[in-house]
């Protein structure tokens, strides 16, 4: 008697854990934990696993091509492993799933995949350039049903103000480094890709676009920075970010519904460079990319160009691009330009 009222107490619940998660995932099992996880992938009895609290993912593991994982509001991975998860993932999209400690994800070049699962918040205050760059990663490194790197796969921005860029600071430690020179840190990259990645910014109400916008008070321009063991100060220049999505070596990209402000206004500027030569900062930067299409995109503000393409002509058979509706402004600063 005892033993039947304590089942009933678990399916009740699992029951109410159950009823705590979003619509898609009312079919499957709750799992709570590394171990019920690997469980539930050898046993293959039930497909759709639930994941509604934080799970620990310290090993390597392969989650296969006929699974659905379904995040409730409360669920999320803290990876230290490496994870493949060749099926699908089900998730609000704002909802931070993936946390990536020591390890790395990749999965299905089919799959749709959100910023917020990487972090982003799209809320204008806090920094989502870890975010978009994870996602750019995830994309990057998808892989076949058969576990074959191929990339591909796409990126739905829901509406929000994304801020973006980080400058690292270099220290110097051995003589001749240069001290305190800021480098910058990627933001959206796709590259090597076989397959059709798609970035599409989702509209609000109003038809707004999502934003991609640059973090104040950027270092932009040729600065004076010391040399360990050298005296006095050496020009060199400096770059804010490459650009805010760079295409390297994939096949096929469309970009869509996106606007990309690089805050030219907000930056600090440095002298300008010599010789004809250019702060490389673009909204878009694309090199080898074969096929490119891009539609109702606004790249203002950004030191260079709005969209860069400077393929590899000699590697590449055939090259496309395709551009509706482009809006940019604001680019090219003459004061960068010698």
């Amino acid at each position: 008697m005892l033993k039947s009222f304590q089942n009933f107490l678990v399916v009740l619940f699992m029951c109410l854990l159950s009823s705590n998660t979003s619509a898609f995932c009312k079919k499957g099992i709750p799992v709570f934990n590394e171990k019920d996880l690997q469980k539930a992938v050898k046993e293959k009895k039930i497909t759709e696993l639930i994941i509604n609290n934080i799970i620990k993912i310290s090993k390597d593991m392969t989650i296969p091509h006929n699974f659905t994982l379904c995040f409730s509001e409360q669920g999320n991975f803290n990876i230290y492993g490496n994870l493949k998860i060749l099926g699908f993932v089900n998730a609000p999209t704002k909802r931070h799933i993936f946390k990536i400690k020591k390890g790395s994800i990749t999965g299905r070049n089919t799959q749709i995949i959100y910023p917020g699962w990487f972090g982003a918040t799209g809320d204008g205050k806090k920094n989502d350039t870890n975010a978009f760059f994870r996602a750019g990663e995830f994309l990057s490194e998808s892989v076949d049903i058969n576990g074959k790197t191929t990339g591909g796969g796409t990126l739905f921005i829901p509406y929000g103000i994304y801020k973006v860029g980080k400058q690292k600071i270099l220290k110097c430690t051995k003589k001749r480094e240069i001290c305190d020179f800021p480098t910058p840190e990627k933001i959206l990259w796709i590259s090597n890709t076989k397959n059709k990645v798609i970035i599409e910014g989702i509209r609000d109400k109003h038809g707004k676009y999502p934003v991609l916008k640059l973090k104040r008070s950027m270092m932009a321009g040729v600065f004076g920075f010391r040399k360990m063991g050298e005296k006095g100060f050496f020009d060199i220049p400096v770059i804010p970010y490459r650009g805010f999505i760079v295409l390297a070596g994939a096949k096929k990209v469309k970009i869509k519904n996106i606007k990309l402000d690089g805050r030219l206004d907000t930056m600090r500027l440095g002298k300008p460079l010599k010789d004809g030569f250019q702060i490389d900062t673009n909204g878009i930067s694309s090199y080898a990319t074969e096929i490119l299409e891009i539609e109702n995109l606004q790249a203002v503000n950004n030191l260079t160009d709005g969209i860069r393409i400077g393929n590899h002509r000699e590697k590449i058979k055939f090259l496309m691009y395709g551009i509706k509706n482009m809006i940019e402004w604001k680019s090219r600063a003459d004061y960068l330009y010698d």
